[in-house]
């Protein structure tokens, strides 16, 4: 298959877009979607938060602001657990969709 410059460079910033929308919708979005449940129950609203990325858990700014101490060890372990678990799927998709096929 042969590519252009400008086809790569688009398939490129694609990427890179979808990855940083990824990225703020877990550790923004996420958040919002929250509070629109807690105002109003909403079956397919609340598939898309229980199926999100909850990126917010590993931003530890909160717990330092206000001075809330060392996270407990049961739940660090499960929060390292959570993060573990996501980072082995991205990592799986991301061999699946951006392997790279040897030209001999």
């Amino acid at each position: 298959m042969n590519l252009t410059r400008q086809t790569l460079a688009a398939s490129v910033l694609m990427a890179f877009s979808a990855t940083l929308a990824l990225a703020l919708y877990g550790l923004y979005g996420v958040g919002y979607l929250d509070n629109m449940l807690k105002l109003e129950a909403n079956p397919i609203l609340q598939s898309v938060w229980l199926f999100s990325p909850h990126y917010r858990f590993a931003d530890l700014t909160q717990r330092l602001y206000f001075k809330l101490g060392s996270i407990p060890a049961d739940r660090f372990f499960q929060m390292t657990a959570y993060f573990l678990g996501l980072f082995a799927i991205s990592a799986g998709l991301a061999r699946l969709c951006f392997r790279s096929k040897s030209v001999a």
